[in-house]
């Protein structure tokens, strides 16, 4: 099975404000990822750090499994490290960065379709000439992750196995919309919401 994994332990120095918790179209931005992911039936991880309490009084987290980064500042590895501990036994993780709410459901079954018709590679969705989130990790990369560089990210084991990187061209520019400051979500607010 895939497991989601929501990356929203970041601590949005430069939103001013959790960015789990902004609002587009009456949702916030966790439950517009949580919806989606959810609607497709794959098993969902949050991992929250320094905005944990906020969240969790504010988001329905009842049907997710919750696991908190207690270091944050060591960036979006360090969280993602901590959720392929309780992910054992997944065949692969979505890993599907908070400040990306705008990501549709048809682009997450297409990535899913792309993993189920070629397991062992991993798949990036592609906006244009952009690589975008969230990005799929079959469980044959899980302990290249775990042993990464934390100022590297993610992507280290994507720039390592070039020859296992499957791109996946899509039609949905929320793939490449990455709300990190107040005017990135001024400019949001006046799109439509995902479906």
């Amino acid at each position: 099975m895939v497991r989601s994994i929501i990356l929203a332990a970041g601590s949005s120095t430069r939103m001013g404000r959790p960015k789990a918790l902004l609002e587009i179209g009456g949702l916030t931005f966790l439950s517009h990822i949580l919806r989606n992911h959810q609607a497709l039936g794959l098993p969902v991880s949050v991992i929250l750090g320094e905005h944990q309490a906020e969240i969790q009084a504010a988001a329905d987290l009842s049907e997710t499994v919750v696991l908190i980064n207690p270091h944050p500042e060591l960036g979006p590895l360090s969280s993602l490290k901590i959720c392929l501990g309780s992910s054992e036994e997944n065949e692969a993780v979505l890993v599907h960065p908070v400040d990306h709410p705008l990501v549709r459901l048809d682009s997450l079954r297409t990535l899913l379709d792309s993993h189920h018709a070629s397991p062992d590679r991993i798949i990036v969705p592609r906006f244009g000439p952009r690589r975008g989130h969230p990005v799929l990790f079959p469980r044959l990369f899980f302990d290249e992750l775990l042993a990464a560089p934390l100022d590297q990210g993610a992507r280290y084991v994507v720039w390592k196995h070039p020859e296992t990187v499957l791109i996946l061209d899509v039609t949905d520019e929320g793939v490449i919309q990455n709300i990190d400051t107040p005017e990135d979500y001024a400019r949001l607010v006046g799109l439509k919401t995902p479906d």
